[in-house]
């Protein structure tokens, strides 16, 4: 049997809705954040009093070679595992500046004026199943006083570094250094935080739809999915870098929600296409999750550090991504189906980007960065929010006709029973009928016999005998209609076999109107039927039940009140059977046919009595 909850579907539409409403509005809230930053980044809006100065000349000194120019940012390629590298450079301070630097894959010692006031990266301060240190953005307060400083930075390559980019560094206040790191990450940074609000949104709201559904277990998987995206591209962003305090920690979630974005989303398109069976999405899905398996275990032994297995995942991330997008496109061309209809388009979208980002990185040495792919799934997860408010809204109505059907059928199958019962009791009394018209002749000729010996008194012995076994039909009819009588009769019989006392003062016509014999009989039948059944809960010298019906004005009134023993169960208003699990079917199919009529239902307790009063227009 269903539980209330699924047997109530409304509601969780109800909240579902008001959720994605939510969800939506978040969404264009961030939208506008976006573009407002894009503009104000176009239009060189500065939101601080100081000017930022950039520092991108300097001195490079590479092992076993002459002390050069250049200017940065630079990429030096080889490096070995250990290698010293030092750049020198100058700038003029004031007296509340810093210094905004950012280092990866070596540790850094920074001398101001030969003085040494910061080291950072070394060994201990990472897990060693790292092999190079987390990638760090830091400020470095400089000394009070004004004038030119000289700047030395000393990279020590770490053990699995194969290149060392060398990045500039700023100067300036503190203010005017978070001013710039937030709008120079301001676009990454809003895509990772929708992409995470879209995952976590997208989880709750199936969660929520699971109790009308299972179907909500695909948006479930599309969730997963966009926040495992959202959290390798938060941990991507310099600014949340600089923000956060626990790096090293953070850097392994963010590795971990790029090895886990590929998995759910085969699962989400397997169970919306229905297609579970599908080599492409199971192929994709095992290399994903053995990937997974593998570069976990080679990273927690020491074997494979995240500089090198980073960039192979990411690259088998977006064939992936190419590769369901080709699916999708093959899937819609042969079936031609409307789920993959709707799915076709951001799928497409999303393997266009991937491509652009497969394109980015062995073609243009990541000049464009990881925005490209930020940006297609970003899209993706919106146009997909459309998609799957529509297809939850369709589970939700599904679920709902469902519980209808489940309902109505239930109450076809008691109403049979009903009348099975029914058609045995009449079927008996016509054997009655029919045995003694069979034998009257013979108690006919009995009578003439009395009667002819002149033994009054035996006749009439022979007649009461007679009456005591001939079934009194004239008390079965309490009402005008044939039909009600039938019903009455058979649950009087019952309360009658059970004990209970009943007190039926009853007036329904023969014409009924527009109501038809068979919903009459069902109203009444019910009504009748629970009271028997609450009675059957108390002690035999307590259960009473007491029924009342008149017409008025072409409305029909009933009331069933009967003694109970305080026990109900209820939700959200409707009242749920003790004998089964879920709604009782009596009260829900007196409610749809009384609606049907334009009626009223009312049920009241108090006093150990429950009361039930039904109208309906004739």
């Amino acid at each position: 049997m269903n539980s209330p909850e699924r047997n109530n579907p409304d509601k969780l539409r109800r909240i579902t809705q008001i959720a994605w409403l939510i969800y939506c509005l978040l969404m264009l809230f961030l939208v506008v954040i976006l573009l407002g930053s894009a503009v104000a980044d176009r239009h060189n809006l500065n939101y601080h009093w100081t000017e930022l100065r950039e520092v991108n000349q300097a001195v490079l000194e590479l092992p076993g070679q002459q002390p050069e120019q250049v200017t940065l940012p630079l990429v030096v390629e080889p490096v070995q595992a250990g290698d010293k590298i030092v750049l020198t450079a100058e700038a003029n301070t004031l007296q509340y500046d810093n210094a905004l630097f950012r280092v990866s894959g070596a540790s850094l010692d920074i001398y101001v004026d030969d003085v040494l006031v910061l080291s950072t990266g070394q060994v201990q301060t990472y897990p060693s199943y790292q092999k190079t240190p987390t990638p760090q953005i830091s400020m470095l307060d400089l000394p009070t006083s004004n004038g030119l400083k000289q700047f030395r930075f000393e990279y020590t390559v770490a053990e699995a570094t194969k290149s060392l980019e060398l990045a500039e560094f700023y100067v300036g206040d503190t203010a005017v250094l978070f001013i710039h790191i937030l709008g120079q990450n301001s676009l990454t940074l809003i895509l990772s935080i929708m992409l995470l609000g879209a995952g976590v949104t997208l989880i709750g709201v199936s969660l929520l739809s699971m109790r009308a559904t299972s179907a909500a277990v695909s948006i479930a998987w599309l969730g997963t999915s966009c926040l495992a995206f959202g959290l390798w591209s938060f941990a991507q962003n310099d600014f949340v870098v600089y923000m956060m305090p626990l790096r090293a920690l953070f850097y392994v979630f963010g590795y971990v929600g790029m090895l886990a974005v590929v998995s759910p989303l085969c699962a989400f398109y397997s169970r919306v296409l229905e297609r579970r069976d599908a080599l492409v999405l199971r192929l994709v899905n095992a290399i994903a999750a053995l990937l997974a398996l593998f570069f976990i275990t080679a990273h927690l032994s020491g074997f494979l550090p995240f500089a090198v297995s980073e960039p192979f995942i990411r690259r088998f991330m977006s064939v992936a991504l190419v590769t369901l997008g080709v699916f999708m496109l093959v899937e819609y061309l042969q079936l031609r189906e409307l789920t993959s209809r709707e799915l076709i388009a951001p799928a497409a979208l999303l393997a266009l980007f991937a491509l652009a980002d497969l394109i980015d990185q062995f073609f243009l040495a990541g000049a464009i960065g990881s925005s490209i792919i930020q940006i297609g799934f970003l899209l993706f997860t919106i146009w997909m929010t459309v998609f799957g408010g529509r297809y939850i809204n369709q589970t939700f109505e599904a679920a709902r006709q469902s519980a209808s059907l489940s309902s109505e059928v239930d109450a076809m199958a008691s109403a049979l029973d009903k009348q099975r019962s029914l058609y045995q009791r009449l079927t008996e009394s016509s054997e009655q009928v029919r045995t003694m018209r069979h034998d009257m002749r013979h108690q006919l000729s009995a009578l003439r016999g009395y009667l002819d010996a002149e033994d009054t008194a035996g006749a009439l012995a022979y007649i009461d005998q007679l009456d005591h076994y001939t079934p009194s039909f004239a008390q079965m009819m309490i009402t005008d209609n044939f039909s009600v009588n039938a019903v009455i009769s058979h649950y009087l019989a019952l309360a009658t076999e059970n004990d209970i006392h009943t007190d039926l003062q009853m007036v329904v016509p023969a014409d009924l109107g527009q109501v038809s014999e068979s919903d009459m009989s069902i109203i009444i039948g019910n009504l009748f039927e629970n009271a028997i059944e609450a009675s059957m809960y108390l002690p035999e010298d307590q259960r009473v039940i007491r029924i009342r019906s008149q017409l008025v004005k072409r409305n029909l009134t009933l009331t069933v009140d009967n003694a109970f023993d305080g026990t109900y169960k209820t939700h959200d208003g409707v009242f749920y059977s003790r004998k089964r699990t879920g709604k009782g079917i009596g009260l829900s199919s007196v409610q749809t046919i009384i609606d049907r009529y334009d009626g009223s239902l009312k049920v009241e307790l108090a006093n150990g009595q429950f009361m039930v009063s039904a109208m309906v227009k004739l």
